[in-house]
């Protein structure tokens, strides 16, 4: 009943999803920046015994483009179910929209015309209404914390205890994207604010998450915000150091503010009637394959953030990296806590305690990495 719920969900919001532009299209940089120490998750085993796996061909279809991050990740973890499957699974990678903005690749996981598919939590949730936990703004306190909890097996097998009834299966992350507002205007807090509007990803929430901030939003497509940053329809993106980037907005913008509310994570997913399809073995090899990479994307994402925050204040973007002190952050904090209560009732109680709660323990065990960060 819940898959069924889903596809008539997902099939209303496609009309209005279908001007939002989907998915974020933003490039990695051309060089990796070594790997840190990622915090303790507990990962599963990676290896894989010989087995009987499907000899089964799987579309993989994701907004970002041929060149980001999230791409890149991808394409690593279908060379990883190739390895362990010995040849017999292969995975095609769509980049850039190809099989359609993150709205109708979710539909089409429920029909079962896609396969795999990378789609925001904002987006899921149109079809399951607890994944709005996942946009919460301030749930972590840092990368470290955000890192330790999306990487766990607690919180795969968390996500998949709530997605399968809808007949969606969680593999886990390409890369997880701070979110920050590059635009024209200075801001320490909210009283910074007064009424500019900020692009944002569809969903609701982020209207209500900006709102709060005494900012009004609008949503239009990503390939359309320098644009309209430049024209002045808006006066700032919700996006990221690594968009900022890619996207050149640094030739339009002069701020890049570091809030980092939200540790922004495409979700890979396949549908559960392929997933149930496939043999214990192939499914065994998948989520192995799906489990290293995963960790990899962990440090991958992080150096980048590192990385990222510091070009962007450099030559030739140059632009002002505000970094909030720990007061101004409380700020923005205290000022989103409606949205909180809004939303509690809407993702559900068991779902709001679990995830509340279990972001709580990986503040307090990634206290000393934040001061470090």
């Amino acid at each position: 009943m819940k898959k069924i719920v889903a596809i008539i969900l997902a099939t209303v919001m496609l009309l209005a999803l279908a001007a939002c532009g989907g998915g974020e299209q933003t490039q990695a940089p051309s060089s990796e920046a070594p790997a840190s120490e990622a915090p303790a998750t507990g990962e599963p085993s990676t290896e894989v015994p010989a087995g009987e796996f499907d000899e089964i061909t799987l579309n993989w279809g994701l907004t970002p483009a041929a060149a980001s991050g999230d791409a890149e990740s991808a394409e690593r973890l279908a060379g990883l179910i190739e390895e362990k499957t010995g040849g017999s699974v292969q995975v095609e990678v769509f980049p850039g929209a190809t099989l359609g903005q993150e709205d109708m690749m979710l539909e089409g996981l429920l029909s079962g015309t896609v396969d795999m598919a990378n789609v925001s939590p904002n987006v899921v949730a149109t079809a399951v209404p607890e994944m709005n936990a996942l946009c919460l703004p301030f749930l972590y306190d840092n990368f470290n914390a955000a890192r330790a909890a999306i990487t766990s097996e607690e919180y795969t097998a968390k996500i998949n205890e709530v997605l399968e009834p809808y007949g969606l299966h969680y593999l886990g992350v390409s890369y997880i994207c701070p979110r920050t507002i590059t635009g024209n205007d200075e801001f320490h807090t909210p009283a910074d604010c007064s009424g500019q509007v900020i692009r944002v990803m569809a969903g609701e929430i982020f209207t209500d998450i900006y709102s709060a901030w005494n900012l009004n939003t609008t949503v239009i497509s990503w390939g359309e915000c320098y644009t309209a940053i430049q024209q002045h329809t808006v006066d700032g993106v919700d996006g990221g150091n690594e968009p900022s980037i890619d996207m050149a907005f640094y030739e339009v913008c002069d701020y890049n503010i570091q809030l980092d509310y939200i540790y922004h994570a495409q979700m890979t997913l396949i549908s559960t009637d392929k997933w149930n399809s496939l043999t214990p073995d192939t499914q065994v090899a998948i989520s192995a394959a799906a489990a290293e990479n995963l960790s990899w994307a962990d440090d991958f994402s992080y150096d980048h953030w590192v990385e990222d925050s510091e070009a962007v204040q450099n030559d030739p973007y140059n632009m002002i990296n505000v970094v909030l002190t720990p007061e101004e952050r409380q700020a923005w904090v205290d000022a989103v806590q409606p949205v909180y209560e809004k939303y509690a009732p809407i993702i559900g109680e068991d779902f709001y305690s679990w995830i509340t709660e279990f972001a709580a323990q990986m503040n307090a065990e990634n206290v000393e990495s934040a001061e470090n960060a």
